[in-house]
């Protein structure tokens, strides 16, 4: 988002509604898309990846992508306070969508 911003800045006089839905669409459509194509840059820097926790193996589904994602958005930092209480350290997020993060090797 920060790139396109930047090439914004560049070219004079890009409408504010054009901005608004590239940044919309930026935000809606990487994370989920990212995860179920492979992972976003952050997980990819920090080797981690979430896939199905019936099959660690198996990357997950766009469906299970945007439940994960809306969810997260939704519930903030709240879903995070579950992580202490599961034994596979699972968010809330996670449980729902049946998504586990592992690190990638």
């Amino acid at each position: 988002m920060s790139i396109v911003a930047m090439m914004f800045d560049e070219i004079a006089d890009v409408p504010g509604w054009i901005r608004a839905c590239i940044f919309i669409g930026l935000f809606f459509i990487y994370e989920p898309l990212a995860h179920t194509l492979g992972c976003t840059l952050g997980n990819y820097i920090m080797d981690i990846r979430i896939r199905s926790n019936s099959d660690p193996k198996q990357k997950i589904n766009i469906i299970q992508s945007y439940i994960r994602f809306t969810l997260k958005m939704a519930l903030g930092f709240i879903s995070f306070f579950t992580i202490n209480s599961n034994p596979n350290r699972r968010t809330m997020h996670d449980m729902v969508s049946k998504s586990i993060v592992v690190y990638f090797e």
